[in-house]
């Protein structure tokens, strides 16, 4: 008798299903790294931010505020003279959440043009969230304008 040479349609099937399986899994691994490094890139942004704000105030010789708005979601720095202007500022990803103690809004840091770094109403810490997942970042600025970054 003479048999057929190929595969069955089941065979078929299940050779599909084991690589969509795998498929699957793989784009979710890629999916969790590229949110890690996302957040990673914005911790760099706000960190990139603060240089940048503590080099204008060292080159310039005046003080900069920096002003953490929990409400628009966005830092910004501003000359601390009576007709400042926003030198420079940095929005956040829809996704992540600025989170600080205090019900005010803005919080706002000085940073002196020695590099100290003076805060007005005793915070210094701020937190940014990421909803999608669910990862946080502690930022800390000490009084000597050192920033220091933690992910919890």
């Amino acid at each position: 008798m003479l048999r057929n040479k190929g595969f069955t349609i089941i065979e078929l099937m299940v050779v599909i299903a084991v690589v969509g399986l795998l498929a699957a899994l793989t784009i979710g691994g890629f999916r969790s790294t590229f949110e890690k490094t996302r957040l990673d890139e914005d911790k760099n942004k706000i960190r990139a931010f603060y240089q940048r704000t503590n080099r204008y105030a060292i080159t310039d010789g005046w003080d900069y505020k920096i002003e953490i708005d929990r409400v628009n979601e966005f830092l910004r720095c501003t000359k601390d003279t009576p007709a400042s202007t926003t030198k420079d500022s940095i929005g956040l990803r829809p996704e992540l959440d600025l989170i600080f103690a205090g019900a005010k809004s803005p919080i706002v840091l000085t940073v002196n043009a020695n590099g100290t770094v003076d805060d007005d109403d005793n915070i210094r810490t701020f937190r940014v969230g990421d909803s999608e997942t669910g990862d946080t970042l502690i930022f800390y600025i000490s009084p000597l304008g050192i920033m220091e970054v933690e992910k919890k």
